[in-house]
């Protein structure tokens, strides 16, 4: 949902959106959810007892920062040609959790 609202603004700001790379959480839902709003009202889910076991993290796993990169590398050589963005494959081998 968070991606929907930030193409919304950003189209009202005038910038083109030609492709879209989203990485889910790793955690599984309802505690990845719970975990987002503990860490934006200040407390540290990773560390709560009722999630002990279910929320191991917050943020990516180390293998979506790996494919991150990857992806950024793509963007950044397409950038420097000056490719079209809309024609890059951005998608991942990494499944949802």
């Amino acid at each position: 949902m968070h991606w929907f609202g930030l193409k919304k603004m950003l189209l009202r700001c005038g910038a083109n959106v030609p492709n879209c790379l989203v990485f889910s959480h790793p955690s599984k839902e309802p505690w990845r959810t719970i975990g987002v709003f503990m860490k934006i009202a200040g407390k540290a889910p990773e560390h709560a007892a009722f999630l002990k076991g279910r929320y191991k993290k917050f943020g990516h796993s180390k293998k979506q920062q790996e494919e991150a990169e990857r992806l950024g590398t793509l963007i950044g050589k397409a950038l420097k040609e000056e490719t079209s963005l809309a024609e890059l494959n951005l998608q991942t081998p990494i499944a949802l959790p």
